[in-house]
């Protein structure tokens, strides 16, 4: 398949390419140069989806309930009213692997809620650390799920910039050679089309 840039450097993506991958309008761009080509990733639009359990098929196995760190609960709101809670690794982890069960529902109803929640670097780095290392998710698929989590409506950014974070997942999906850590802290910015 060959297509011509338009006047405006637009590109066609094929149709059978767009069905595939399942790209649709209102999806983004992620656009980085690689020696003499150019690499594409698509991110979906936000959404309210559940994504509780995404990644239930890949984990290795499970984490007993006593490995778990012990942690009190939070203060009820924020400073400023913009997000009711912050959420954790702990909590994002049960969520996207369904681990164990019981735990996974009562996270999914917290982070498919409809109240605003703030999620900040560290528990995301934390997350992706857990899915790959205790749980043997491969690292695209942790990068992927992710990227849909960073999505959902209700999450915010918290000390940081959701968009800029997507960025450093991606940075970090092809290879084991830059961790999570290393790609967020980079701040290596590619352009956002």
């Amino acid at each position: 398949m060959t297509y011509s840039v338009g006047p405006k450097g637009q590109v066609v993506i094929a149709k059978e390419i767009r069905e595939r991958l399942g790209i649709g309008p209102g999806w983004r761009v992620v656009q980085r140069l690689v020696g003499d080509h150019v690499e594409l990733y698509f991110l979906p639009p936000p959404h309210k989806a559940s994504l509780k359990g995404l990644l239930r098929d890949r984990i290795r196995g499970t984490v007993s309930e006593e490995a778990w760190p012990r942690r009190g609960r939070g203060p009820g709101g924020l400073p400023g009213g913009s997000v009711k809670a912050l959420v954790d690794s702990s909590l994002l982890v049960r969520y996207l692997t369904g681990d164990p069960p019981h735990l996974a529902e009562k996270a999914a109803q917290v982070l498919d809620g409809e109240e605003a929640l703030g999620i900040t670097e560290v528990a995301l780095v934390e997350t992706a650390y857990v899915l790959e290392s205790v749980y043997g998710v491969p690292r695209k698929e942790v990068v992927d799920a992710l990227l849909a989590l960073l999505q959902k409506e209700n999450l915010k950014a918290v000390g940081g910039d959701k968009e800029l974070w997507m960025r450093a997942l991606l940075l970090c999906r092809p290879s084991r050679r830059v961790s999570f850590g290393d790609a967020s802290s980079g701040r290596r910015p590619w352009p956002l089309g």
